[in-house]
């Protein structure tokens, strides 16, 4: 399943070529992993980011932020049609910077997940459909 906040942000080729993106990649922790998986997936989301956009070092440097946040506990809230509780979620936001008004400049992603995965595999899939739906230009 998947939850839009926000506005509807997708980045055109030209956008791509002067977006600058700062990612607080450290602050990407997902609890009741061990260091070594959360470090997987901070080079999953990196490396994703580094192959398509120009990620800068600090914030004052961009003119697009990044957040990722992913969870992975029951949400008997959040079903499915089938009827079935969420098991977990990955939430990924893209604001300009600097925001200036949040219900335009910001766009958040929830993906729901229904059934128990490996972070990882929950991870590249969610990564690999919200670069799809947010960069326009990827394959």
């Amino acid at each position: 399943g998947i939850l839009r906040d926000f506005s509807h942000i997708t980045m055109s080729a030209s956008d791509i070529q002067t977006a600058r993106v700062f990612v607080d990649i450290d602050r990407f922790v997902v609890p009741n992993l061990s260091a070594a998986e959360n470090s997987e997936l901070q080079q999953l989301a990196r490396e994703g980011l580094r192959t398509k956009l120009q990620i800068v070092r600090r914030k004052d440097e961009a003119n697009y932020l990044v957040q990722i946040r992913m969870y992975q506990s029951p949400n008997y809230a959040i079903r499915n049609p089938q009827r079935e509780s969420s098991h977990g979620f990955v939430m990924i936001s893209i604001c300009k910077f600097p925001v200036r008004n949040m219900s335009e400049d910001c766009e958040n992603l929830q993906y729901d997940y229904f059934r128990d995965y490996k972070a990882k595999e929950v991870f590249s899939t969610v990564f690999r459909m919200w670069l799809k739906q947010t960069i326009s230009n990827v394959d």
